[in-house]
């Protein structure tokens, strides 16, 4: 064997200790006071033996079978002796066998980010014992029918949906001194894609504000969930819930749900927009986007240091998926696409920053992924993309404001105020990335 298969056998020969090592430490914290007989030097015997018989199973392929074979008798025999003791505990038992296929791994010439992977979940969920007991104990019939829903909306059905279905939207123009009839296609499977955003976004910001309390779950429900869709989040706050069993939110926390959600949606934006133009093209915009997520990022920061704590529960939904709201939101999503491909059909090319500005109303993403695909076709210029972007962001962040309006007044200026801050400093750096860079 020369220096580098050496090495290479040695390196392999640590990391099945290692493995061996780790579980026996986490098993050995675990069951710290009680009588186990599986201790740590167990686990690192089964690690040593798994990592043999999977070095010499090429010279005689018996061995490694026969070997897990005898660790998985050793790990029964165990089982039955701890039940007759009246401790059935088997965690140990069965991470005893887990142990030797994962360090065996080490010869079957896997991925040694696969080998650390599954060692992060194995002791992931032995460690969070308490917490996996808890969050069994709590969680509902109601959550496990919507679970299954939420895996059959983005799972089941949506591999159904024919990628080039689409709804007929129909025109009427006057040509050549004869009206005329023509269509526009609206993607079914786009459709679709944002009603299952949407109920992720609610399943998430559900559970998130269920077991993360107080200001922290509101500003990590609304990011994240500005992140699928804010103006959903925004529409989810505001709910009223007429039984009573949701805690409505007061005007300080609608104020900080609203920055939250407008930083997570501008990051989302940056992030699309990026995402379709690539660094040189997006070089030009980088500016006025970023340093307007960072400065909705700084709002919610601060406000989240001084606003008031937030001692009671706070649940966005009071069932992971309210297929009420869904149905609702999915609604005015139809309304708004039609409404956008009857402005741009009878506006044309020149009305893109007015057109960017209604579709952000519902999706900002979307519009700016538009935008995009226009200037990377040549199809507008780079002036009227930059504008058109900062339209979009304008029209995300007024269709939030229009919402909490209605609930808390127009003329307050805690709400105001963020829009106005990103219309007018928007407009600024925009005017100077595009004109003195």
């Amino acid at each position: 064997m020369d220096t580098t298969d050496l090495f290479a056998s040695g390196s392999s020969l640590a990391i099945a200790c290692f493995v061996g090592l780790a579980i026996g430490i986490e098993r050995t914290i675990t069951t710290r006071g009680l009588p186990s007989r599986l201790g740590m030097r167990d686990f690192i015997l089964v690690a040593i033996l798994a990592f043999i018989s999977s070095m010499l199973r090429n010279e005689s392929p018996q061995i490694w079978p026969l070997a897990f074979g005898g660790v998985l008798g050793y790990a029964l025999i165990v089982t039955v002796f701890e039940n007759l003791k009246g401790s059935p505990g088997l965690v140990s038992v069965i991470a005893f066998p887990i142990t030797f296929l994962i360090a065996g791994l080490v010869n079957f010439n896997v991925n040694l980010w696969f080998i650390a992977t599954l060692l992060f979940l194995m002791l992931l969920v032995m460690g969070l014992k308490e917490q996996l007991h808890n969050f069994s104990e709590d969680f509902s019939k109601s959550e496990l029918i919507d679970f299954a829903t939420l895996i059959a909306i983005s799972i089941t059905i949506t591999p159904l949906i024919p990628k080039n279905a689409a709804l007929p939207v129909p025109f009427i123009d006057y040509v050549n001194g004869a009206w005329q009839a023509s269509f526009h296609h609206i993607s079914v499977s786009v459709f679709w894609k944002v009603v299952v955003m949407v109920s992720f976004m609610s399943f998430g910001a559900h559970f998130i504000t269920k077991y993360i309390k107080g200001k922290s779950a509101l500003v990590l429900a609304t990011y994240f969930g500005g992140l699928v869709s804010s103006i959903a989040t925004i529409m989810l706050l505001l709910r009223k819930d007429p039984t009573g069993a949701k805690r409505e939110l007061n005007e300080r926390e609608v104020f900080l749900g609203f920055v939250s959600a407008n930083t997570g949606s501008l990051t989302k934006d940056v992030v699309v927009f990026f995402a379709v133009l690539g660094p040189a093209a997006f070089e030009k915009f980088a500016f006025p986007m970023v340093s307007s997520v960072v400065m909705f990022a700084a709002i919610s920061v601060y406000y989240f240091f001084h606003a008031a704590a937030i001692e009671d529960e706070i649940k966005i939904t009071d069932r992971p998926l309210p297929m009420k709201f869904i149905a609702k939101f999915s609604f005015v999503f139809a309304c708004v696409m039609v409404f956008m491909a009857i402005v741009t059909h009878y506006l044309g090319t020149g009305a893109t920053v007015l057109a960017s500005y209604l579709s952000a109303i519902i999706s900002s993403a979307a519009s700016l992924a538009a935008v995009g695909n226009s200037l990377l076709n040549n199809e507008i210029s780079v002036d009227i993309a930059g504008w058109s972007a900062l339209a979009s962001m304008m029209g995300s962040i007024c269709a939030k404001y229009f919402f909490i309006a209605n609930r808390v007044g127009w003329l307050k200026l805690r709400f105001a105020a963020p829009v106005a801050a990103l219309g007018l400093y928007g407009f600024f750096s925009m005017w100077v990335a595009l004109h003195h860079s």
